[in-house]
């Protein structure tokens, strides 16, 4: 399979969020159990890196930050974000 790799943007929501209801369907992908609204999703995931992978057609992949603590006004260090990338058929969490 042949993609590209683009910054994330507000339009691509639909198929990011149809791959992360495909991720919460496996049990393995996240503790959430339904998939939350953009600006909740947007509000809750530092504003870079947000990445989606482009078949000729579709997403196929999106690859984000999140804070572990709500607390931290700061950029967090390294150790205070978790990474989630999520492929189809694949699951990785860094």
């Amino acid at each position: 399979m042949e993609f590209r790799v683009d910054d994330m943007k507000a339009e691509d929501w639909s198929g990011v969020s149809d791959i992360y209801r495909d991720g919460i369907a496996t049990g393995n992908a996240t503790f959430e159990t339904s998939v939350p609204e953009w600006q909740v999703w947007d509000a809750e995931h530092m504003p870079d890196p947000r990445l989606v992978a482009r078949s000729i057609d579709h997403l196929v992949g999106w690859a984000a930050l999140a804070r572990i603590s709500h607390q931290l006004s700061a950029p967090a260090p390294d150790t205070s974000a978790i990474t989630a990338l999520r492929l189809v058929g694949l699951l990785t969490v860094l």
